[in-house]
């Protein structure tokens, strides 16, 4: 299945408010990148599936949403707004000097 067109911000953050609430979804955790939104990480899979679901009332996998910075699902994200990074690696600070220089770049002060 393909991302809808007519997928639209209000059901992004929809998706975000499910997750923040608890809510599941089949995806796992991102390894190279997360979604960025009000101080928080997701994962963009996640995300975006479960928005997708959330407008169409069908299950995505990961395999309908592709996978890299490259991928549809980031473009559509990217496309509403949204901020992609790239996740720290391990045993590094959380907020890596290049994440930070990233938001910063985009006008979003981290805490």
């Amino acid at each position: 299945m393909k991302i809808p067109k007519d997928l639209t911000k209000e059901h992004v953050i929809a998706a975000i408010e499910f997750l923040d609430s608890g809510v599941s979804s089949n995806f796992g955790i991102s390894r190279k990148y997360d979604l960025f939104f009000n101080g928080k990480r997701y994962a963009p899979k996640a995300v975006i599936g479960l928005a997708c679901k959330i407008h169409t009332g069908k299950e995505y996998t990961s395999k309908d949403l592709g996978s890299g910075y490259a991928s549809q699902c980031f473009k559509v994200l990217q496309g509403l707004g949204f901020h992609i990074i790239q996740k720290p690696k391990q045993g590094k600070d959380p907020m890596q000097r290049a994440s930070v220089r990233h938001l910063m770049g985009l006008g979003i002060r981290p805490s």
